[in-house]
């Protein structure tokens, strides 16, 4: 608590800020990626040169068209994202990291025959983690037993007489949702 600013929340790091960026070009200069920006706008534009920053380094790319979000969801008591959901218009897909690869893979209980507002990992009341996916027609909750290697589906909630058109969660189980009907 910071008694001067009456306030618990404190800042660590401030950054300056580069946007609204509207063009940008990668340069190689001693073996150092950097990009130059054009930053801002008007009297108050600048020309940035990024050097140090996080490193991205391009594992594989795909074309997929008509993705509308992508969701990364964890198996219970890993450290690492597992799953990759991907929500469509009309369905949703999933791909799965096996070690240095990733295929496609269903986590049973899902519903892949809609578009998928929200999924993540959150924790029941009694701390046990599950995976939760929301639909248009309805909230999804799915257990992973880790020691039978198994999903399954522990419980869901339609909506009745109405649409979920929004989806929010949070690791720790609670769940927003706004219903159009």
């Amino acid at each position: 608590y910071n008694k001067e600013k009456k306030s618990y929340i404190q800042s660590n790091t401030d950054f300056t800020a580069l946007g609204p960026i509207l063009d940008f070009a990668t340069v190689t200069s001693n073996q150092q990626q950097a990009a130059v920006t054009c930053s801002g706008y008007g009297k108050d534009g600048t020309l940035r040169v990024i050097r140090n920053g996080i490193g991205m380094q391009e594992q594989a790319e795909v074309d997929l068209h008509g993705i509308t979000a992508l969701y990364a969801l964890k198996l219970p008591g890993e450290v690492y994202d597992k799953y990759l959901l991907q929500s469509f218009i009309h369905a949703t897909r999933m791909l799965a990291m096996e070690g240095e690869e990733m295929g496609e893979e269903a986590i049973p209980g899902f519903e892949l025959e809609e578009t998928t507002l929200c999924a993540a990992n959150v924790c029941a009341e009694n701390g046990e983690e599950m995976l939760m996916q929301v639909t248009p027609t309805q909230v999804i909750l799915v257990r992973y037993d880790t020691s039978l290697l198994q999903f399954s589906k522990v419980d869901s909630y339609k909506a009745s007489d109405a649409n979920i058109t929004i989806a929010s969660a949070h690791i720790s189980g609670h769940v927003a949702l706004a219903l159009r009907g």
